[in-house]
């Protein structure tokens, strides 16, 4: 019948409608109302043409919705995007992953039925690390019950002056944290300091294992010449104080001596052919005990060749070029890092790596004694 109630005759009638959908598509079909009619034809789609792929940057937030785990990306205080596929081979969603991704609009998301969120297609990740800090705000399916605030709940009026004092005065802080624990010319002496004020609280009295320990130290630096503070604190597994302290008595014994090269200090033993009037060209640079074919040797020699070039690759580069995990690249950068050899500089909005001066020294002199 028609929408006023007429009952229709045999023939053959045109009939459209439409479908309201996250993809719209409309239809056209032809109705044929009679014994002897031929089957009706196949409906015409027209689909919305793809939308062009997008960068987008935000936090995963893992929900609970439908049964399986619905991973949402935060891109904004209100503004989320929900994970209709399992993404690239290898990578999986986790809470608290920060990242910058290329995405593209998708028809739904199944697992996030319910939650107002654009369901988007993960087609690369461009950059990836974990937040420190991870404010997550859930969003809530639109079955959730409201949340109903007390009325006796007493009201706390937070100003924009109070907000903005205290933003700035974390990262003034946060910066000035930074640069002392990068700074080896300004944690050498807050650590005497420090070492002084407890010996003045209470003294202890001198061990054998202290004196093994400066022992150890000696030998590491007579093998190792211009080795810096925190590269001989890692390779003799010495904490911050540890250190300070032995490499303080044998200063005083002038058995070492020290010297600024940058953010670094470099200390050497006190020999005839060492002393602090030797000039700078002629001071020795510990060897490279890397294997080339390592993973790490591979780096370095990748980060090499590229500052030649004027390039410096971001992490995400590096673990495609090399074929091995962002986890795996990471942790290896972050050995190199921790020896000073590589050094995170952010370029842009990314943080690519560099070689430190060191680096290149090593690998001047490996090159030169293989050839040998």
């Amino acid at each position: 019948t028609t929408s006023e109630g007429a009952v229709l005759t045999a023939g053959t009638y045109a009939m459209e409608f439409q479908l309201q959908a996250a993809r719209p598509m409309s239809h056209a079909a032809d109705l044929t109302i009679g014994s002897d009619a031929p089957e009706p034809a196949e409906a015409d789609e027209t689909f919305v043409p793809a939308t062009a792929p997008r960068t987008e940057e935000g936090a995963w937030i893992g929900l609970q919705a439908a049964g399986d785990a619905c991973w949402v990306l935060q891109t904004g205080p209100s503004s989320y995007l929900a994970l209709a596929n399992a993404g690239p081979d290898g990578w999986s969603p986790r809470s608290g992953l920060r990242g910058v991704y290329t995405v593209q609009d998708a028809e739904s998301a199944p697992s996030c039925v319910g939650v107002d969120a654009a369901p988007v297609t993960l087609l690369e990740v461009q950059e990836e690390r974990m937040a420190t800090v991870v404010v997550e705000d859930e969003v809530q399916p639109e079955t959730a019950q409201p949340i109903v605030a007390e009325e006796d709940a007493p009201l706390v009026a937070i100003t924009p002056t109070a907000v903005v004092a205290t933003v700035v005065s974390t990262s003034i802080l946060g910066l000035l944290a930074t640069a002392f624990l990068t700074n080896e010319a300004w944690r050498l002496p807050a650590s005497s300091a420090g070492l002084w004020l407890i010996g003045f609280l209470g003294r202890t009295k001198e061990t054998s294992d202290g004196r093994f320990q400066r022992g150890r130290i000696m030998g590491y630096l007579q093998a190792n010449p211009g080795c810096h503070f925190r590269a001989l604190m890692g390779a003799l597994d010495l904490s911050n104080g540890q250190t300070t302290h032995h490499l303080r008595v044998l200063e005083r014994e002038e058995q070492i001596w020290r010297r600024k090269d940058g953010r670094l200090i470099r200390f050497y033993p006190m020999t005839r052919d060492l002393h602090p009037g030797i000039a700078e060209d002629q001071l020795p640079v510990p060897p490279l005990s890397m294997d080339p074919n390592s993973l790490q040797g591979r780096i370095l020699t990748m980060l090499d060749d590229d500052g030649l070039m004027g390039d410096f690759p971001t992490q995400a580069e590096l673990a495609r070029r090399l074929e091995r995990s962002q986890q795996l690249v990471s942790h290896h950068l972050r050995t190199l890092e921790r020896y000073g050899l590589v050094e995170k500089q952010k370029m842009g909005v990314r943080s690519r790596y560099v070689l430190t001066r060191e680096a290149i020294y090593l690998l001047e002199r490996t090159d030169t004694e293989r050839r040998a």
